[in-house]
């Protein structure tokens, strides 16, 4: 009697033991393959500003000689330069904040039109046509290719900063991740 019962024990503890075994190595497998499916992840997305899919391609004509092969960090203006104040000094200080790396950068204004405000930086101006994509107010890294591959804005911010202030701070710290990231990859310019 003994033995059966001792049987029955080691049979049930077999059964629960198979079951044990099934849930520790199938459990993280089928929540890992939910997880992916729900988008609880970035998918090795590290970049910080929006990735321009396909990138816009500027010709050399379109660049002034000290922009050429050089990593561009670009503000999209409109006639008035309403905003140039703010982008100019948020420019100089994420190029300032390159340090070593500086010499491999330049900063410009993008701009359709001549601006009717004088700057110190360099203007592009291009044409009407292949702007679809650009947003008059945002920023633009250009790589020294000369294709417009990441784009900037203000909505980026989280809503819980209030200040013109924290948002130019957040903006360029982003900005200065990316391009960090993008010159430590990066054999040309």
């Amino acid at each position: 009697m003994e033995k059966t019962a001792d049987l029955q024990l080691n049979q049930a503890n077999n059964s629960i033991s198979k079951w044990l075994l099934v849930v520790v190595f199938i459990a993280p497998a089928i929540f890992a393959w939910w997880a992916l499916k729900a988008n609880w992840f970035n998918l090795a997305v590290t970049n910080q500003g929006v990735l321009l899919q396909p990138a816009i391609s500027l010709n050399n004509q379109q660049l002034p000689e000290q922009l050429q092969n050089k990593w561009i960090i670009s503000y999209f203006v409109d006639e008035n330069c309403r905003q140039c104040d703010n982008a100019v000094y948020l420019l100089n200080q994420v190029r300032a904040a390159l340090g070593k790396e500086q010499a491999r950068s330049e900063i410009a204004l993008i701009s359709t039109e001549s601006l009717s405000k004088q700057t110190e930086l360099t203007q592009i101006k291009l044409n009407s046509t292949g702007l679809a994509q650009l947003v008059v107010g945002h920023f633009y890294i250009i790589d020294p290719l000369g294709q417009i591959i990441l784009q900037y804005s203000l909505e980026q911010t989280p809503s819980s900063v209030t200040t013109e202030l924290e948002q130019d701070k957040i903006l360029g710290k982003a900005i200065l991740a990316d391009l960090r990231k993008l010159l430590k990859l990066s054999k040309i310019g």
